[in-house]
């Protein structure tokens, strides 16, 4: 006979919300404890010639992640396993290196072990442990104590709590790194070539913004009707009301449209000027598409399209969020 686990929805659900407060409320001691040391590790990394990142099992992937993060943002960085560096590995260490090590003991047999041999090589080692005076602390030049007091694992067992720390720390000191560092927007946009993100940091809103004549562009003397005849026609989901020399007053988008059908009765006297929406957000062509997503997104009520503006503030072209998804390098 099959047996039904007491299990409720209701208790998984409650289950979840421990587990989240509990990490919660690990990050929030994180932030009383994190000083000095936090920011001397910084400055330590970012000087580096190659930061060296290790650990086994989970705090492995944490280390690893932490290494990927800082290649993204131009900083030498490698994962290098603790037992494969016994078996030659080691050969990737070079001086002026520096080594993050991420253990939750600071006991584990192999850390241990390769953190006495860059000792022995000169390496500085900079260890991120959970617990207090560990064996690898002893052997570490700085050392971040991010203690735990339990994981919110429902068995206590399972690195949860301490990863996501141990997460949170490599975050802070990749920003900090960031900021010494000097990195630009458009540092991280040439190592991120491909994809959204390269599209995004690399293109301006000027390589993908319909111009010339595509731009929905209407007097705010236009009829009702005409508005709808430039919608329907430029196909770029809005009309910008722009005055004798092009200079934007107003935007109308199909909410616009739809909003004025459901108050007005009669649309016969119904001007452009009525219906538009009134100095609307912009964006300049130099922009990057990351901006123009920001604006976009980044608000109570996400919009779909930006008018294009110089610095005289006239329109000079559209740009579609969709624009900006389908875009791709030349």
């Amino acid at each position: 006979m099959e047996q039904h686990s007491p299990f409720s929805d209701q208790t998984a659900l409650e289950e979840a919300h421990r587990i989240l407060r509990e990490e919660i409320e690990a990050l929030r001691q994180l932030e009383q404890v994190i000083g000095e040391p936090l920011v001397r590790a910084a400055q330590m990394l970012a000087q580096a010639r190659q930061v060296i990142t290790s650990g086994v099992g989970k705090s492995g992937i944490v280390a690893q992640k932490l290494a990927a993060t800082l290649r993204s943002v131009g900083v030498a960085a490698h994962f290098l396993h603790p037992l494969e560096a016994l078996h030659g590995d080691l050969g990737i260490v070079r001086p002026q290196d520096i080594a993050l090590m991420i253990s939750k003991s600071g006991t584990t047999a192999e850390i241990l072990t390769l953190a006495q041999i860059l000792r022995h090589r000169n390496i500085p080692v900079i260890s991120l442990v959970h617990t207090a005076d560990t064996p690898l602390k002893r052997l570490s030049t700085l050392t971040l104590e991010c203690l735990v007091r339990r994981e919110a694992c429902p068995l206590q067992l399972a690195p949860t709590t301490s990863t996501t720390v141990a997460t949170v720390v490599g975050d802070m000191l990749a920003g900090l790194i960031i900021r010494y560092n000097g990195v630009t927007v458009e540092d991280f946009a040439a190592n991120h070539p491909a994809g959204q993100l390269g599209r995004n940091t690399l293109l301006k809103v000027a390589d993908v913004m319909h111009t010339g004549a595509e731009l929905p562009l209407l007097a705010p003397t236009a009829s009702f009707r005409q508005v709808l005849v430039e919608l329907s026609e430029k196909r770029l989901g809005c009309v910008c009301i722009v005055d004798d020399h092009q200079h934007l007053l107003g935007i109308i988008t199909d909410g616009d449209v739809k909003r004025i059908l459901q108050k007005v009765s009669s649309l016969e006297a119904v001007t452009a000027a009525e219906v538009m929406t009134p100095d609307p957000v912009t964006i300049h062509p130099d922009a990057l598409l990351a901006e123009a997503v920001r604006i976009m997104e980044d608000r109570p009520y996400q919009i779909n399209v930006l008018p294009v503006v110089d610095d005289h503030r006239r329109c000079i072209g559209v740009l579609r969020l969709h624009d900006v998804f389908r875009a791709e390098l030349g």
